[in-house]
């Protein structure tokens, strides 16, 4: 299961990063939406080292809750939510709907769903219209966060020594240190670039963006990779024909 998840996360990068670019052009077009967001990240980035980052209390229940919203997204049971200032957190739960597949997702959370923008984002076409522009302020602001804080505990969780728990104090990894680097690495870039890139189509054009976005991810990335086997396969042939002939 984890060689398919990997599979998965590796195949969607191309698609992924050409759907984010395209989602950030449009949204680079029309100043109503880009001026208030810019605004928001610039606000959000010192906001964040001047005062978030002197409170770890935030990022940690930032960590934990993400931990907790996928596990419920397959119908995981939650017992335990721990979070503390200088110790972490822990999040324990119940339940094998998904089975390692949804585990795995779980356990790398954190590290790939911008879970603040991504809540802001889902909920945005149905708010009032004199919401705005500072609700998509408050969307930038959030994603300064994810931006300025997804790197730190990543670099944090990319060891494999083992440390005490946050609840129970038993000796355990970090989560990227329990299911290995490479795919760790797949998993956070995969998902992180088509997550970030959802969440922009969905600030441009609404959830009627969603579907033309995971289709342009799938078509480009099989495009990329069918070509790139063609070209693989071109090149090879001569070279095994002259083996086995």
């Amino acid at each position: 299961m984890r060689f398919l998840l990997g599979l998965i996360a590796l195949f969607i990068i191309p698609g992924s990063a050409l759907a984010f670019w395209d989602a950030l052009l449009g949204i680079s077009r029309d100043k109503d939406l880009w001026i208030p967001l810019i605004c928001g990240f610039g606000v959000g980035i010192p906001l964040y080292f001047t005062v978030i980052k002197r409170i770890p209390y935030i990022s940690t229940f930032e960590h934990e809750l993400t931990h907790a919203l996928v596990a419920l997204l397959f119908f995981r049971r939650i017992h335990k939510f721990i979070v503390t200032s200088r110790r972490g957190g822990q999040v324990q739960y119940s339940g094998n709907f998904g089975g390692e597949f949804g585990t795995l997702l779980i356990g790398l959370a954190p590290y790939y769903l911008p879970t603040f923008t991504l809540i802001a984002v889902l909920v945005r076409p149905i708010l009032p219209a004199e919401w705005f522009p500072w609700f998509d302020g408050f969307i930038g602001a959030t994603l300064a966060f994810h931006i300025c804080s997804t790197p730190e505990e990543t670099k944090q969780a990319w060891t494999k020594q083992t440390f005490a728990g946050a609840g129970d104090k038993q000796k355990t990894k970090s989560d990227i240190g329990k299911v290995g680097y490479i795919f760790a690495f797949l998993v956070i870039a995969g998902f992180g670039i088509f997550l970030m890139g959802l969440a922009l189509q969905l600030i441009g054009s609404g959830y009627a963006g969603t579907w033309s976005f995971l289709k342009q991810v799938g078509i480009t990335s099989y495009q990329i990779y069918a070509t790139l086997i063609l070209e693989i396969y071109t090149d090879l042939a001569p070279i095994l024909k002259q083996w086995f002939s």
